[in-house]
């Protein structure tokens, strides 16, 4: 595993990808595709 990824793994308690991103919308630090708040 690369060590980047292996360090938000870490950082955000995911034992998988798609659980780093589910923790990471959750916590706002990323917005999905059809988030309202993005811009076109």
């Amino acid at each position: 595993m690369n060590w980047h990824i292996a360090q938000v793994f870490a950082r955000l308690g995911a034992g998988s990808r798609s659980e780093a991103v589910a923790l990471a919308m959750e916590r706002g630090i990323v917005r999905g595709p059809h988030d309202s708040r993005t811009t076109p």
